[in-house]
Parts: C-alpha cells; structure tokens; sequence
C-alpha cells in the first residue's frame, strides 16, 4: 500500500486551512512541505520553487516553497521559521514581497531574498510575508505571518505566533487585520469598523491585563 498517498488528502486539508501550523524539530523536517497544499479551484504548476532569506531574521532562518499558478509568477507557499532545534511551518495562500516575483527564475535554482527591515513604530507590516511585532506589549516580538486580501473588506490579516511557533487564537489577535490600531502606552488594542456610513466609525478596545491576557473593556465608541 502506498501510505504517502493514502495519507495526502490528509495533509492537503490541514494545510490549506488558514491556521495550519505545525512544530518539529530539525530530524523530523525533511519532507517538502509544498508536496501537500496543492488544494485550489486554479491550476498549480508542478514546478518548486525554493526559496530563502540571506540572513536570519530576529533569529530565525526563513525559507519557503512556492508553488505558482499556472501562468502566473505568484502562487501559494510554505513559510518555515528555523531557530535552533525549533522549527515550524505555515502555510499562505500568496507569498506576498513587494517588488518582488518569480519571473526570470528557474526552479531548479535557489532564490535567495533580502528582508526589508519593518520600519521603527510599524507594527502590521505588508511589505514582507511576515513580520516581528510585540503586539500583545510583553515586551517579546511575535511573529506575525501576512495573510494577503483576507481582512474586512479586503484588507489584509495576520496571523500571529508566538516565539515558539504557537498560533495564538485568542482575542483581538484571532482575527487581526489592518483595522486595528495599537497604542503601547495604554497597552490596549483598538478595532475600528463601520456600522453604517451615516454615523462614522466606532472602536472597540481590548486592554492587556496583569495576566497578560486581554479583556473587551469599551465597545462601540465612536471615532473622532
């Protein structure tokens, strides 16, 4: 019996799920994870490509394989932090890098990317296909992995992982996107939305309490 393929259909939807993660360690990780997120309504090449940062970024080695659409220089990838004996995986459905595309490569070479560094302040990034954030003001960047055009009324979200690889489901982080605004100094979390054109945006705001969790403390004010 073939158990790799019995196992496939498996593998293909855990990890086009939107929170696929998983942890292993460096013995367990030589499998190419792109070999099961071939799940899509359009065509996916057959071709690999393999791509890696030159430089660890906050510690971690970064690669990823990109399997693009047919026609297209751009596809669904396999996102996997490596720092010491931790490393897991994520999988996106665009690898999303300004400026930068598959065109003019063979996936037969190694494509080697430079990080554009966050700028000082920012703490949703969407120049990268992920980015460090202490978004939750423990003063630990988190790992927030870009989920391209899937907020509100196609902004984009995030993902964001703990230091270990954790994937963190609680709120405001569950659900984060572009709509939300951060103040470090009150430690809180405001998500801005609109009920209705007529009366403006309004904010809920989640605070961090002495637990380190948040709690919902005002909901519905309006934006000045």
């Amino acid at each position: 019996m073939n158990y790799k393929v019995a196992i496939l259909p498996i593998l293909i939807c855990l990890l086009s799920s939107c929170c696929f993660q998983h942890r292993t360690n460096k013995a367990s990780s030589e499998a190419s994870p792109a070999e099961s997120v071939n799940e899509t309504e359009t065509p996916i090449t057959s071709k690999e490509y393999h791509v890696r940062y030159d430089r660890p970024i906050n510690g971690y080695t970064v690669t990823a394989v990109i399997e693009p659409y047919e026609d297209a220089d751009w596809g669904p990838a396999v996102l996997t932090f490596t720092k010491g004996d931790l490393s897991f995986s994520v999988y996106v459905d665009s690898f999303t890098k300004e400026g930068f595309s598959l065109k003019g490569y063979d996936a037969s070479e190694e494509v080697v990317l430079q990080y554009s560094p966050k700028p000082k302040g920012v703490m949703l990034y969407s120049k990268e296909p992920f980015c460090f954030s202490d978004v939750d003001f423990d003063g630990t960047e988190e790992i927030l992995v870009l989920d391209y055009g899937q907020g509100v009324h196609g902004v984009n979200a995030y993902r964001v992982f703990e230091p270990n690889g954790k994937l963190r489901e609680d709120a405001p982080f569950k659900e984060l996107d572009d709509h939300y605004e951060f103040d470090a100094a009150q430690k809180t979390i405001a998500y801005k939305y609109f009920e209705d054109p007529e009366t403006g945006p309004f904010n809920d705001i989640y605070k961090r309490q002495e637990d380190g969790s948040f709690e919902l403390i005002k909901e519905r004010v309006p934006v000045k």
